[in-house]
């Protein structure tokens, strides 16, 4: 006989990974996801029939990934295509996963981030036609840029600015 009192309640619960996560569980992650309460029971949708806007489906999938609780969680073009609000609600509910837990890290790729995006950003690396340009601290990107002679122009983005240099990075 099982010693397990989860079956002495009457909440469900569903395994993923190494976490075992009830339905208030899910329904937190739901909510820290955005997903309103009238969408969470729309079926995905495939070629006959609508279900979840692509931003929705977004949200889903990275809910999915960080059912595990993973420590390294690996989000490519995460926020690409998607308005500038529902990028910066993504990335901060990506922020609000890894300060839950000091060995999780989560590696995004960005193609030109709007700028509260990129002030949510802790470490960086730049890549100019497959060759690292600067990898480190975000806030220190300034003196390294500074220090090869391109610092930012006053009254310019700083984003803005390491993009541009980045972009005509000769690499000689």
């Amino acid at each position: 006989e099982s010693s397990n009192n989860h079956s002495n309640n009457n909440k469900s619960f569903r395994r993923s990974g190494s976490s075992l996560m009830d339905d208030d569980g899910i329904e937190k992650l739901l909510d820290a996801l955005r997903i309103d309460l009238d969408r969470r029971d729309v079926i995905c949708g495939d070629i006959f029939k609508n279900g979840l806007t692509p931003s929705e489906q977004r949200r889903l999938d990275l809910g999915l990934m960080v059912l595990g609780a993973p420590d390294n969680l690996f989000c490519e073009s995460v926020v690409q295509g998607l308005d500038s609000e529902t990028s910066l609600h993504i990335m901060e509910f990506l922020k609000g996963y890894v300060s839950k837990d000091t060995s999780r890290r989560v590696i995004v790729t960005l193609d030109r981030p709007s700028l509260f995006v990129w002030n949510l950003i802790d470490n960086v690396i730049l890549l100019s036609k497959g060759r690292v340009v600067y990898e480190g601290p975000r806030f220190d990107m300034e003196a390294f840029f500074a220090f090869h002679k391109k610092p930012t122009p006053s009254r310019f983005s700083p984003l803005e600015h390491y993009l541009a240099v980045v972009n005509n990075f000769r690499g000689d």
